[in-house]
């Protein structure tokens, strides 16, 4: 058997006792970590325990990934988590739009339903899935532009076979200078310094091209899969919360950057700062979480 020798107690043991890329072993690790917390005014126990609270509560909603509002530790997290679980009954545990009990995170991950808001009235809306939620922001919340796509849809879908070009990997077309055919404006998106080139669209279940979009709506009709049913009852679902139709949301001009510090010290989202520390501050895991 391949043993390793652990740098701090000295003992040779088996590689499944390391971490990987670690020079101690996970027993000397352990060891670190509760004298760290313990400096740190911390209670090591009590963080253990969050953590199973942690595991429980992924475990009971069958996901992956608790969104980022679950795990924040203040009166405002409270509130939030009382609207989830209330909205949630009243949609019969799925999505507002599509009904889907969780969402899709891609690689066989599923995450919990995110709560949707209104960017410009600042009210809670209902409960949707990534998909959704995100088609919606794509369309910046604008039922005009959602309206335009499921005509779009129906018009292609309605065309004959014959005379019709299939799209090509590989292959480029002239798409400079042509406005989008749903919401009539240029190519918006910038990547690397450039405005990106809009988008020949597809349909991905027969092959054939449709029509020049830009990125933005080309990613909306990607998230409703494709459906002029789905975007109706998106709009019908904006209307009914009051947004004003043919509007779009300002929330790219209101949005101010967020501090980055935590991303950087490789901080979870669901640790909050407890005032402790040497250098850089000492955290510890939320514990309210549903």
């Amino acid at each position: 058997m391949e043993t390793k020798q652990c740098n701090r107690c000295l003992e040779h043991k088996p590689l499944t006792s390391f971490s990987k890329k670690t020079l101690r072993c996970r027993q000397c690790q352990g060891v670190i970590w509760r004298e760290n917390r313990i400096k740190a005014g911390e209670d090591p126990d009590l963080i253990h325990q969050q953590k199973k609270n942690v595991k429980r509560t992924l475990q009971r909603l069958g996901v992956d990934r608790l969104p980022s509002e679950w795990l924040l530790n203040s009166q405002r997290a409270k509130e939030t988590n009382e609207h989830y679980r209330k909205v949630l009954e009243k949609q019969k545990g799925g999505c507002a739009l599509c009904g889907r009990e969780n969402s899709y995170l891609g690689k066989n991950k599923t995450g919990a339903l995110h709560r949707d808001h209104d960017d410009d009235l600042h009210i809670l809306r209902g409960i949707l899935c990534l998909h959704c939620n995100s088609g919606i922001g794509m369309f910046q919340e604008n039922t005009g532009y959602m309206l335009a796509a499921a005509a779009y849809l129906e018009r292609y879908a309605a065309l004959p076979d014959e005379g019709r070009v299939r799209w090509q990997k590989y292959k480029t077309y002239p798409t400079y200078g042509v406005l989008c055919e749903i919401c009539n404006q240029p190519e918006s998106v910038e990547k690397k310094g450039e405005i990106m080139r809009p988008c020949q669209d597809h349909d991905h279940e027969t092959g054939f091209l449709r029509g020049v979009l830009c990125t933005r709506c080309n990613t909306g009709l990607g998230k409703f899969g494709d459906s002029p049913q789905l975007l109706r009852a998106a709009v019908s679902y904006l209307i009914s919360y009051g947004r004003p139709p043919g509007v779009s949301c300002n929330r790219r001009k209101n949005k101010t950057k967020p501090s980055r510090a935590p991303k950087r010290l490789g901080i979870p989202e669901f640790l909050e700062p407890t005032g402790a520390g040497r250098g850089r501050p000492a955290y510890r895991l939320c514990a309210d979480l549903p």
